[in-house]
């Protein structure tokens, strides 16, 4: 996704915004995401990314009793939005998505594409159909040939701490509040039509620890490998407890797919659960997207975990 956005100009930009309230140090603020709809920078037919850049700034003023603190950069979204339609033909070949996500090899790793294949291929064989490990039937209905739009979200990630002032941003409860404006801004009109993704909206979420080390900078500092720890062991506890995490139902709901692997699949379809942004407008399309933090390189690692 982060090569998408250098190589691909965005198709449209949408924001919203909405109060918050730290959940551990009880201050307010205003959360603002900023989303950007482009085109797959390979060619693909069948992707779309969405990108939401997330900024957060104090209510309260400064000890001089100034304004508050300046807006500030705290995260990201990044998914891809699969044109996953109907078998209509009865015959898998004439499934686009099928044959350009599902067949052959999955690329070199520094490959855009290999993460959006590495995590269909485990809920989809070679022909499109659902592979047998899934025993909830609310899942394998939103996963099949339902209507259900499906979002696969590559990487959520919220920062942990500013450099500047200190400020925690990890475990204040921001995320919920990121996600549900990420759900309204693709829902509820704002987006030219064609970029609208139609409720049911079905998120699918490889829950992992971020390959990238400024992206973990969360878990390497607060939850360090432990001693005589193989990497491997601590990728997988944390990746387990980011699994955990997410279906947590008072914060998020994704609900789990399988014991083969750390996919967790939410289906958000209740209008009601949509209207929570307050300011959402269209943005002009020929203003360049905010940068991002600067200790983040743009390299396909954001988008991939490490097991």
């Amino acid at each position: 996704m982060a090569r998408a956005r250098l190589k691909s100009k965005a198709l449209a930009t949408v924001g919203g915004s909405k109060p918050i309230t730290l959940e551990r140090t009880c201050e307010k603020g205003n959360l603002r995401m900023s989303l950007q709809v482009y085109p797959d920078p390979q060619g693909y037919r069948t992707r779309i990314g969405y990108y939401a850049d997330l900024y957060f700034k104090l209510d309260e003023p400064d000890q001089e009793g100034g304004p508050g603190q300046e807006e500030r950069h705290i995260g990201f979204i990044s998914c891809w939005r699969l044109s996953k339609g109907p078998n209509q033909y009865g015959h898998e070949d004439f499934q686009p998505w099928v044959t350009e996500w599902l067949r052959g090899d999955l690329g070199d790793e520094d490959d855009d594409s290999r993460p959006f294949k590495e995590t269909l291929r485990l809920l989809y064989d070679e022909t499109g159909k659902l592979r047998d490990n899934m025993n909830d039937e609310l899942i394998r209905s939103a996963l099949d040939e339902t209507g259900s739009e499906l979002v696969i979200v590559e990487m959520f990630w919220i920062k942990h701490k500013d450099e500047t002032t200190g400020l925690q941003y990890s475990r204040q409860r921001i995320a919920p509040h990121a996600l549900e404006l990420f759900y309204s801004l693709i829902n509820n009109g704002i987006l030219p039509s064609w970029y609208i993704i139609n409720l049911p909206i079905t998120l699918i979420l490889k829950a992992g620890m971020p390959s990238d080390d400024g992206l973990s900078e969360v878990w390497l500092n607060e939850h360090p490998r432990n001693p005589g720890e193989t990497e491997q062991d601590y990728c997988a506890r944390i990746s387990d407890h980011v699994l955990n995490l997410f279906q947590v139902e008072q914060r998020y709901g994704y609900r789990k797919i399988s014991d083969d692997h750390r996919v967790v699949v939410l289906t958000v379809s209740l209008p009601q659960r949509l209207r929570v942004v307050v300011n959402s407008t269209l943005e002009d399309e020929t203003a360049r997207p905010r940068p991002g933090p600067t200790q983040i390189k743009p390299q396909t690692a954001l988008s991939s975990t490490r097991c």
